[in-house]
């Protein structure tokens, strides 16, 4: 797939599923930004951070994260597994919505996408590696 094919897919793979897939509802030891762990939905996402899970519907491995991180290195399967379904449970009204990207850095060089503040879905798709990502004060994916 065309570079600029598989950005415009990514950024569109989540906002699209808003109709159908998303659960759209509103860790980490205290301080330390995330926590992998096994779990069954999105309801073990806390208030104010954001989840990536590696199965789909919240389930599987799950790194949250409080804070914008360039390198997610200490999420111990990031590198590895592919993201299968994240939680934008951010409550900070600044920010219209969440974008990750499948390289560190916020690097639009690979693929990325954007989850708009309190919605959560499954990552169309399965090879989707999230790296790094940040919240954006934007309401949509040009806003990444």
């Amino acid at each position: 797939m065309a570079a600029a094919t598989r950005k415009a897919a990514m950024a569109l793979a989540v906002p699209a599923l808003l109709g159908g897939v998303f659960a759209g509802t509103a860790t980490a030891e205290p301080g330390s930004g995330m926590s992998p762990a096994e779990t069954r939905d999105f309801s073990n996402c806390p208030a104010g951070y954001a989840c990536f899970y590696t199965g789909v519907d919240g389930t599987g491995k799950k790194c949250q994260y409080q804070s914008a991180d360039t390198d997610h290195a200490e999420c111990s399967w990031a590198a590895e597994e592919p993201v299968r379904s994240v939680y934008n449970h951010g409550t900070n009204a600044a920010y219209g919505g969440l974008c990750a990207y499948n390289r560190p850095d916020y690097s639009k060089e690979g693929a990325w996408t954007f989850v708009p503040r309190g919605q959560a879905g499954n990552i169309a798709s399965t090879e989707f590696k999230v790296l790094s990502h940040r919240w954006t004060t934007g309401n949509s994916a040009a806003s990444c």
